[in-house]
C-alpha cells in the first residue's frame, strides 16, 4: 500500500509538471501509422493495465466479496485509464517521437527538456511500480495454485499452508523461482507482448463465460448447441474483422460487422436462465459481446512471436490438465458419481495442511468466479 501510494504521488507530479513543458508541435503527425499503429499500440499498452484482476484472486480473503471485489476492480480500471492517458499525452508533448521511442522514454523526455531531477523521479517511480506489480502478481499466482490444488487440479503440496505465516509457502517458492528464470532468460519485449496476448485471450473466456452462465439452461436435457455455435462464430468473425481491415479491405470488415450485429440480436432474444442476485454484468449480452469483439480485434494485430510463446505455454497447461488434473479433479469426481459433495468437501479440507484451513467461502458472483478462472490462464501465460 505504501509503495502504491508513493507511486501515485510520483505519477501525479509527473503529469502536473509535465503539462507546463508540453510543446504542441510534438503532436503533429500523431496518427502517422494509422489504424494499424493504434491497435498495435493497444496490444502493448494493455500490459500497463495488468494487476486490477489480481483482486479477483483475493475474493476468499475479502469480508464481502460480492460487493467489494467489483468495486475494487472498477475503481482500479478507472484510475489506471485516467493516469495512463494523461501520462501518455504529456510524454508525447514533451519530446519528438525519436526520443521517447526507447526503453526509458518518459525519463528521456524530461532529459530532453533539461529537467534531470524529474527524470530521476520518473526512474524511481518506475522501479516502485515494477516492484508493486511483481508483488501483486506473485500473491495472485500463489492463490490461484492454492485454489487449483484445493480442487484437485494440482498436487496437494501446492495447497500446504505455512504454520506460522499462514500462506501457501511451497507455491510461493515455486512461483518466485519460475518468475526469476523467465526474467533472466527471455527477452522482456517478447514477454510483455505475450503476457498482453494471454490476458486478452483470458478476458475473451471471461466474457463468453458470463454469457454461458446467464443464458445456458441448467437442465442438462435441454441442449443449447445454437448458443455455443453463435458464440464461436462471433469470436471467429470478430477476429476476421481485424484481419480484413489490416490485410484486405475495409468493406470486408463491414460485412463481418453485419454478421456480428445479427449474432448479438439473436443472443439478446434468448431467455436468461440465471440472473445473479448480487453484482451482475450490466446490459447483457451487449457488454460481454463487445468485450469479445474488441479483444479479438486487438489480438488480430499481435505479432507471430507472441502467438508462439502463448501457444507453447498453453500447450503445457493442456498437457498438465490432460495427464493429471482431469483424473484428480474433485468436481469431475462429483459429476461422475465417484464422490458426494460432502465427501468432496471433507477431502479438500483434509488436503489443506491437515485441515488447518477451514471451509472456503465460495462467492456466488459469476464475474468473480470467472475472473479467477481468467487469472489462472493469464498467470500460466506469465
Amino acid at each position: 500500500n505504501t509503495i502504491a501510494a508513493v507511486n501515485l504521488c510520483i505519477i501525479s507530479t509527473v503529469i502536473i509538471i509535465g503539462f507546463t513543458y508540453v510543446d504542441s508541435d510534438n503532436y503533429s503527425g500523431f496518427l502517422d501509422k494509422g489504424t494499424t499503429g493504434i491497435v498495435q499500440g493497444c496490444t502493448l499498452a494493455f500490459f500497463s493495465f495488468l494487476g486490477f484482476d489480481t483482486a479477483a484472486c483475493f475474493a476468499e480473503e475479502a469480508k464481502n466479496p460480492n460487493r467489494d471485489i467489483p468495486i475494487v476492480i472498477f475503481m482500479a480500471l478507472v484510475t489506471a485509464t485516467i493516469l495512463n492517458s494523461l501520462s501518455g499525452f504529456v510524454v508525447v508533448g514533451l519530446a519528438p517521437l525519436d526520443i521517447i521511442n526507447s526503453n526509458d522514454g518518459m525519463a528521456d523526455a524530461f532529459n530532453h527538456i533539461g529537467s534531470r531531477w524529474m527524470a530521476y523521479l520518473v526512474t524511481i517511480g518506475s522501479l516502485l511500480g515494477l516492484t508493486a506489480t511483481t508483488l501483486a502478481s506473485l500473491l495472485g499466482q500463489t492463490r490461484i495454485w492454492y485454489s487449483m490444488a484445493y480442487d484437485g487440479l494440482l498436487p496437494k503440496v501446492m495447497a500446504e499452508i505455512h504454520k506460522k505465516y499462514k500462506v501457501p509457502f511451497f507455491a510461493t517458492i515455486i512461483n518466485g523461482v519460475v518468475a526469476c528464470i523467465l526474467a533472466l532468460f527471455f527477452d522482456l519485449d517478447i514477454l510483455g507482448s505475450a503476457i498482453s496476448l494471454g490476458c486478452l485471450i483470458s478476458y475473451i473466456f471471461v466474457d463468453l463465460g458470463v454469457l454461458i452462465l446467464r443464458y445456458q439452461d441448467p437442465d442438462p436435457q435441454n441442449k443449447q448447441y445454437p448458443l455455443w455455435v453463435s458464440m464461436t462464430v462471433f469470436v471467429v468473425f470478430s477476429f476476421l474483422t481485424g484481419i480484413m481491415l489490416e490485410f484486405v479491405h475495409w468493406a470486408c470488415s463491414v460485412g463481418c460487422g453485419v454478421i456480428l450485429i445479427a449474432i448479438m440480436v439473436y443472443i439478446f432474444l434468448q431467455k436468461e436462465h440465471n440472473i445473479p442476485e448480487s453484482f451482475k454484468c450490466p446490459l447483457c449480452p451487449f457488454v460481454p459481446l463487445l468485450g469479445v469483439f474488441f479483444n479479438c480485434f486487438v489480438i488480430s494485430y499481435s505479432d507471430a512471436m507472441s502467438w508462439i510463446f502463448v501457444g507453447i505455454f498453453s500447450a503445457l497447461g493442456f498437457l498438465v490438465y490432460g495427464l493429471y488434473s482431469y483424473k484428480t479433479s474433485v468436481l469431475g469426481k462429483i459429476e461422475k458419481g465417484i464422490l458426494t459433495e460432502e465427501e468432496a468437501e471433507k477431502l479438500m479440507t483434509d488436503q489443506t495442511d491437515e485441515g488447518e484451513i477451514s471451509k472456503r467461502t465460495r462467492s456466488s458472483s459469476e464475474e468473480i468466479q470467472l475472473a479467477t478462472l481468467a487469472k489462472t490462464f493469464q498467470e500460466s501465460c506469465k
